[in-house]
């Protein structure tokens, strides 16, 4: 007698991610090519389904919803944050700067599309700071007595807070003003830069004519990138300055020092 076979079970990552790039793919035909002039509601949903898809990369790696910002020792990382912010935006903003080019008439040169050269530097600094950070952890951690770096067993004891504590294990739960400070910077700048994208978005509902083409991102200042430059070599450099032990590490080996004296002593 033939069993009927099952069909294999589609994983809720996959379906998610599949049902994010249709979204994504819909929104920038319909509210730009059918419905017209609604760039800002393309650009919003593009936004939010590449986040999904990238949600859905994490939950299949890692279990986790977040686990695409999960480093390699299982801690969720500053600089995977910032990478992955900065990509959504300008990816989210390329795809459908691109589907207005196509929707203006102009689909020979979609693509013709300027970034700024202070965007490039800004994305090379954060791609550097996302290389250098745990290659300066690998180097420093219990080498030269050094304290040992801060390790989870597993990605599900990562927590949020991750990304304002210090990195080595003796002092895990003390805040590290290098990361708020990165952190801070970065959500303003961030988030100011994502309104300019908006802003820009937006002017075209007001066009009329197909010379209105998505032909340059937003420019950012010269003075804006020194300052993300800044705050990246200060978290690079906070990470590679040495550090003494806590004061309960040092407490511990005096303790421990004392106890293997009076034992010498008793046993002379």
């Amino acid at each position: 007698m033939d069993q009927q076979r099952i069909p294999p079970r589609m994983d809720l990552p996959a379906l998610a991610a599949f049902a994010a790039i249709v979204v994504g793919g819909l929104a920038n035909i319909g509210f730009i090519g059918i419905f017209q002039n609604h760039q800002m509601a393309a650009w919003i949903t593009t936004l939010i389904a590449t986040i999904v898809l990238t949600a859905c990369i994490g939950k299949a790696i890692n279990h986790r919803w977040d686990g695409v910002i999960i480093n390699g020792r299982n801690m969720l990382s500053l600089s995977k944050l910032q990478m992955v912010a900065w990509t959504i935006l300008i990816l989210s903003t390329l795809i459908t700067a691109a589907a207005h080019n196509i929707h203006s008439g102009n689909p020979v040169n979609a693509l013709d599309i300027k970034i700024d050269e202070h965007l490039l530097i800004v994305m090379g600094i954060s791609t550097t700071s996302l290389v250098a950070s745990p290659a300066v952890l690998s180097l420093k951690g219990g080498n030269d007595g050094q304290p040992a770096v801060a390790v989870n067993d597993a990605p599900s004891d990562a927590s949020w807070l991750d990304i304002f504590r210090s990195d080595m294990a003796d002092t895990a739960d003390a805040p590290d003003l290098s990361k708020i400070q990165q952190f801070l910077v970065t959500l303003v700048i961030l988030s100011a830069y994502a309104v300019m994208i908006g802003k820009t978005f937006a002017s075209f509902a007001e066009c009329r004519s197909h010379a209105c083409l998505f032909s340059t991102f937003p420019p950012l200042s010269e003075q804006i990138v020194w300052l993300i430059g800044i705050s990246h070599a200060g978290y690079i450099a906070y990470k590679a300055a040495p550090k003494p032990p806590a004061a309960s590490t040092v407490q511990a080996a005096a303790a421990t020092q004392s106890d293997s004296q009076s034992d010498d002593g008793a046993v002379g």
